[in-house]
């Protein structure tokens, strides 16, 4: 399978006004070492060439993989013979939200190949996001078993997160301690998060408009690193600590609010770096606020510290994925979910590591057993009385 690229700059609702049918075949593609291409996130169009030769000496049916799932638009026309433009497939989404399909299959098309046939396609191509592509060959079996593995995973990771949510409720019920709620809400915006990545939500709503889809997934960030810092609050008692990590903390969540508006106003490509690179400055701040809590001898910090050097190490990947720096098409999605996944588990482990033995009392990392704050310098306090 070759596959060659035309970049035509610009929004284009539909087909490009200035290209005809009839002269797709003769743009300048350039040809791709690879299957797979990332152009990062952009509003562009682009055309796709693709061609494919059954070398087996019988016939075979595959199915092309985009490797994505909510692509808007994707259109598939296959040139028969020169100058000729049949249309195989067209999941525009210019329709009534009725009328909208709705599958949790990637986009696949079915091909199929008589002996030695070689099959030409022309796919105009647009995202609600990254525009990246991971064109493979399959067989449906190989389909199948992909989609089920997929909808497997998908259930593990919203269920893990189901209980980690009930067991917080359950805690904050028993010792009436509002870090337990405030987690119970961080869990929340993950889960949302992770169906919104696995193209149900937003998506439905508005997919011809990046910048829509843009707004709500910073807006499902923002409200996340509000969590975050009403724990870290709550954890760290930000208001008696080093003044650096709370001046630099709430400045994180203002340049994330911040984000979410000049989605509207300026290029929202450009925007989702700065929330990116904002989110890896707050990711930072957090791991090291634990490394020096942990410092105090109070060995729940160190669930916190090594989540958080995680979650740092995956969001610095997502965003490079997001710029189109790295090619693959899926970098949003498997590591962000496991790194969602590893941060909510070990976070509860640190929650619970130090938990109060008496229900109706409140405990702080950083204050003794009777409030006061805790010094980086000096006696660290010994572990039974600190949390």
């Amino acid at each position: 399978m070759s596959v060659y690229l035309y970049r035509s700059e610009g929004p284009f609702p539909t087909l490009d006004p200035v290209i005809g049918l009839g002269q797709v075949a003769g743009l300048p593609f350039e040809k791709l070492n690879d299957s797979h291409f990332n152009l990062g996130f952009t509003i562009d169009r682009v055309w796709v060439k693709v061609r494919i030769t059954n070398l087996s000496h019988a016939s075979q049916s595959r199915m092309l993989e985009t490797g994505q799932r909510y692509m808007r638009p994707l259109i598939v026309y296959e040139q028969r013979r020169p100058g000729n433009m049949t249309r195989l497939l067209y999941n525009d989404q210019f329709q009534s939200f009725s009328e909208r399909p709705v599958d949790f299959r990637d986009l696949t098309l079915p091909l199929d190949f008589a002996p030695g046939e070689t099959k030409t396609l022309f796919l105009y191509v647009g995202s609600g996001g990254e525009l990246a592509l991971n064109l493979t060959l399959s067989t449906p079996m190989e389909v199948i078993n992909r989609n089920f593995l997929e909808l497997a995973r998908a259930t593990f990771f919203l269920g893990t997160i189901f209980v980690l949510m009930l067991l917080s409720l359950f805690k904050f019920n028993t010792y009436r301690d509002p870090v337990y709620l405030i987690y119970s809400a961080h869990l929340i915006a993950v889960s949302l998060y992770f169906v919104h990545l696995d193209g149900f939500t937003f998506q439905f709503l508005w997919p011809d408009s990046p910048r829509f889809n843009a707004v709500c997934s910073r807006l499902l960030a923002h409200i996340n690193n509000l969590m975050l810092l009403a724990l870290a609050y709550r954890l760290f008692n930000l208001r008696t600590l080093e003044g650096y990590f709370r001046y630099v903390m709430t400045g994180s969540l203002i340049v994330s609010g911040i984000c979410v508006l000049l989605i509207l106003i300026i290029n929202p490509q450009f925007s989702m770096q700065i929330s990116v690179l904002n989110a890896g400055i707050l990711g930072f701040s957090m791991m090291m606020l634990s490394f020096f809590t942990w410092l105090r001898n109070i060995p729940g910090a160190v669930y916190l510290m090594v989540s958080w050097f995680g979650a740092c190490m995956v969001m610095s990947w997502v965003g490079l994925g997001i710029m189109g720096v790295i090619s693959e098409t899926h970098f949003s999605i498997a590591p962000l979910k496991f790194a969602g996944i590893s941060h909510a588990l070990l976070t509860y482990i640190a929650l619970t590591t130090h938990s109060g033995k008496d229900p109706g009392r409140q405990y702080n990392w950083a204050a003794d057993s009777k409030g006061r704050p805790l010094a980086l310098e000096g006696n660290y306090g010994d572990r039974e009385s600190t949390w």
